[in-house]
């Protein structure tokens, strides 16, 4: 018997949380940006050929890193810790 749309959504969103290259799962980010940031995250979407979400990560993870580069291991553990 056929699956109904909600069991099929149910089963994908269950994957998501294993989903991903080292199979770390990937988590649901729902924001209202500003119109700006809108079109912003649309052109560099465009511009490099890759989703919406992938130039988020990419942003979001080279802010981590640099934010991080020089801190102690005491400030490292309090910025894990921040969560």
């Amino acid at each position: 018997m056929a699956k109904s749309g909600a069991e099929r959504q149910a089963k994908y969103r269950r994957k998501r949380a294993t989903a991903g290259p080292q199979g770390d799962g990937e988590r649901r980010v729902d924001l209202w940006v500003s119109y700006a940031a809108f079109f912003a995250l649309r052109r560099l979407s465009k511009h490099h050929g890759i989703g919406q979400g992938r130039v988020l990560e990419d942003l979001i993870l080279a802010a981590d890193t640099k934010m991080t580069q020089g801190m102690t291991d005491e400030d490292f553990d309090k910025y894990l810790n921040a969560t």
